[in-house]
């Protein structure tokens, strides 16, 4: 589960996930990117409280999304209960 704007979100995996894959590593650097991008927003002294808010829970989300290796690691994460093999 992840928690969007004070709301709990079950977060589901594939039921194989490689975090050594070239695709990991592509949105863990996408991810990184927008992470340090976000803060820097965050940062600005011209933000409303709402910006505000809205902002950190961007970085909340983003920090969450990078933890998707460890969760599946420690078994946190939902798996599917089957398996599709239509591609």
């Amino acid at each position: 589960m992840i928690d969007i704007d004070n709301q709990e979100v079950e977060l589901v995996i594939p039921a194989y996930f490689d975090e050594n894959s070239q695709t990991w590593a592509a949105m863990k650097e996408m991810l990184e990117s927008l992470l340090a991008d976000t803060r820097k927003r965050n940062d600005s002294f011209r933000n409303t409280p709402d910006q505000t808010a809205a902002i950190r829970g961007e970085v909340k989300l983003l920090k969450q999304l990078l933890k998707i290796p460890e969760k599946v690691r420690k078994g946190r994460a939902k798996r599917p209960q089957t398996i599709r093999q239509d591609f």
